[in-house]
């Protein structure tokens, strides 16, 4: 069912009586799904997908292409929004290598169709980029640093980023590694614990750095962006730790034996995508905005 045919009658409802609308493209997503939930408190929530299943989600969500022009105008005059979350990509960087043009095509010209629709209806746009913008050579990664993507995917996210600097209703949030404690299939939590749980041996990278951040506070974290009106925020986690120390510290926590984890290094895993070293992030702007994110270790004991 088509997105303009599934909210066929948004138009007969009483908009003075309704909370401000929110539009989540990929609401199904990882993060799209915890975006919802925090901003259903405040806000009327819409959604849109794309291959998965209407079924997944509680909110009102429509299918929608989003490299088709028509389909989302249609979503747009349709839910009327007051802010889009747009969250929707093709994320997994050796798919975007291999996969160029698919990577570009809703990467890239996707998003820049968004964000100038969106600038043209004065709606206020909140895009996800990545922390894969940088070529990972120092890490701590402000705002004011320069990008030098390494991959496919990252370099499609900082040419849609470039097309939106001129936009005053864009605001470019790069993300970093997310997780969830919630036994969740895709987080790296849940597949850390299982592998240990089953005595499986677990490689990590002790020289890829990241500032992984909980998929909780990084949805608050993007709704007290969607306010800011910043034009480029960093929402990284609070700490800079490798992918080993974060598996080390997950099997402590719960009691499991790390000796099924095994340290690596970059170089002894060749995969079509680049990686860069660490992209920890600098994230004292959206410190000093009152965006306060909790570690890992305070996820995992709560």
């Amino acid at each position: 069912m088509r997105f303009l045919n599934y909210f066929k009658s948004i138009n007969e409802v009483d908009e003075s009586k309704m909370k401000e609308r929110v539009l989540i493209t990929g609401i199904h997503g990882f993060l799209g799904a915890e975006l919802a939930n925090v901003l259903s408190s405040k806000f009327e929530v819409y959604g849109t997908y794309f291959s998965s299943s209407p079924s997944e989600s509680i909110h009102k969500t429509g299918c929608c292409d989003l490299r088709k022009l028509s389909e989302v105008k249609s979503a747009l005059d349709r839910v009327k929004p007051h802010r889009v979350f747009h969250l929707a990509a093709l994320s997994d960087p050796n798919i975007c290598d291999r996969e160029a043009k698919l990577s570009e095509e809703l990467n890239f010209q996707a998003s820049t169709q968004l964000a100038s629709l969106c600038g043209e209806r004065k709606i206020t746009l909140i895009f996800t980029s990545t922390d894969l913008v940088f070529d990972g050579r120092k890490g701590n990664y402000s705002e004011e640093d320069d990008v030098n993507p390494l991959s496919r995917y990252a370099e499609h996210k900082v040419m849609a980023e470039e097309s939106m600097l001129d936009n005053p209703f864009a605001n470019i949030c790069r993300m970093p590694l997310m997780y969830s404690t919630n036994d969740n299939k895709r987080s790296m939590v849940h597949v850390i614990k299982e592998k240990v749980k089953n005595k499986e041996p677990l490689t990590l990278f002790t020289d890829e750095f990241r500032s992984a951040l909980h998929i909780n506070c990084a949805s608050k974290a993007l709704m007290k962006a969607s306010v800011l009106n910043e034009a480029v925020l960093h929402l990284g986690g609070p700490q800079r730790q490798s992918r080993y120390e974060m598996g080390v510290q997950i099997a402590e926590v719960y009691g499991l034996s790390q000796k099924w984890i095994r340290p690596c290094l970059q170089k002894d895993l060749q995969m079509p995508a680049k990686r860069p070293a660490d992209v920890s992030l600098n994230s004292a702007k959206a410190l000093s905005l009152g965006v306060i994110p909790r570690s890992l270790l305070e996820n995992l004991l709560v």
